[in-house]
């Protein structure tokens, strides 16, 4: 396999491990800070927010000086603040770590799609679909991992800890194949442009998608746990199967869109989402 292809594959899937390990924290992060499900609520936002206000930085410096530098500084500060989600004691230490983890976790994910589109450039065929499907295994993995370490280890803070230590191992091995972006020759338009109707569609359209993602990934580990008898090695259990789903569609999502019209593709997945949610 192509080493820029497969370096791009490890990002995708040790970012899913990451961000599904959160999954099973979620009522241990509760159970710590004493907070109540409304609260809780609340201090996850943070999350989100950290990624909202980090995203736009980070496209900036990737059209500077490519996506490489961010992947690994993101990497980083991901590796540090995962064991760190698993020892916040208050709700003020609590909203901190996961603004930043959240943060760097944009950054992350805006760096490593960047990559992905360089590499399926250079590839010169739709493999876009076969990363995202990478990031759902991930998911899967994270999940079912933390708990098997948390089983084996009995400490949430080692297990995140060994977590971080293999996402950090594949950065430092593996970044050296990350391909460098291509410079656009003539002028840079840097006036702000209003996007157009389809545009703002199509976004309103992935504020929703990953607003469904983001509510199974925080609360089903707590809603197994709390309302249907799950042990907390156990309640990463249902975004694992979220992410089995999702990364096979997405494994042949390319052959889908090769197929078929795209927007066919959006319609109809659209709907079988909106059946998942009845």
């Amino acid at each position: 396999m192509n080493k820029a292809r497969l370096a791009t594959i490890l990002m995708f899937l040790i970012c899913g491990i990451s961000v599904s390990s959160w999954a099973p924290m979620v009522p241990l992060a509760k159970q710590h800070t004493g907070v109540n499900e409304k609260q809780l609520g609340l201090l996850l936002l943070a999350m989100g927010g950290g990624a909202i206000i980090a995203m736009p930085f980070a496209g900036r410096v990737i059209a500077k000086n490519g996506s490489r530098k961010v992947i690994i500084a993101g990497s980083i500060v991901v590796s540090l603040f995962l064991p760190l989600l698993t020892i916040a004691n208050t709700p003020l230490q609590l909203g901190i770590c996961l603004f930043i983890f959240g943060a760097a976790m944009g950054c992350l994910d805006v760096s490593m799609n960047s990559q992905a589109v360089v590499v399926e450039q250079d590839m010169g065929k739709p493999i876009m679909s076969s990363f995202h499907a990478m990031f759902s295994v991930g998911g899967l993995i994270g999940a079912l991992t933390f708990g098997l370490l948390l089983m084996l280890v009995g400490s949430p803070f080692i297990a995140a800890c060994i977590i971080s230590a293999v996402l950090l191992l594949i950065v430092f091995t593996h970044h050296k194949y990350f391909l460098p972006h291509k410079k656009q020759e003539g002028k840079h338009h840097t006036k702000f442009r209003f996007p157009k109707n389809s545009v703002l569609l199509l976004g309103a359209f992935c504020f929703f998608v990953f607003l469904i993602e983001g509510a199974l990934l925080d609360w089903s580990a707590l809603f197994l746990k709390n309302y249907r008898g799950f042990s907390l090695s156990t309640a990463g259990i249902g975004y694992s199967v979220f992410s089995i789903a999702m990364a096979l569609m997405r494994f042949t999502g390319d052959t889908l869109v090769h197929k078929f019209n795209p927007n066919k593709i959006v319609f109809w997945g659209s709907l079988l989402a909106s059946a998942g949610l009845l």
